[in-house]
């Protein structure tokens, strides 16, 4: 009874797929929308691949980033040396 059911689902979401895409104005919408969906998502791992190309490789001409990195590196030096500063008070 299940499988007769779920083919009855699939017949039905095909015969309207078909009606629906039988429509030129609802089709360029279809086609427009996958294309965008698409593009997003070659979009998205462009620009992992690239973040992951940068990890461990900084380019010494990107002052932004040594700078973020030398805020990184003195907030947890300063941390310690107040830690010592309050054990030797």
């Amino acid at each position: 009874m299940k499988r007769r059911k779920a083919w009855l689902l699939l017949a039905g979401a095909a015969g309207t797929t078909t009606l629906l895409m039988r429509n030129d104005e609802f089709r360029s919408k279809v086609r427009r929308s996958y294309g965008q969906l698409r593009s997003y998502f070659k979009d998205s791992s462009v620009t992992n691949k690239v973040k992951d190309r940068r990890i461990g490789h900084s380019d010494p001409h990107d002052y932004d980033d040594h700078n973020m990195v030398e805020e990184g590196a003195m907030t947890s030096i300063n941390y310690y040396n107040k830690a010592q500063q309050k054990d030797h008070q």
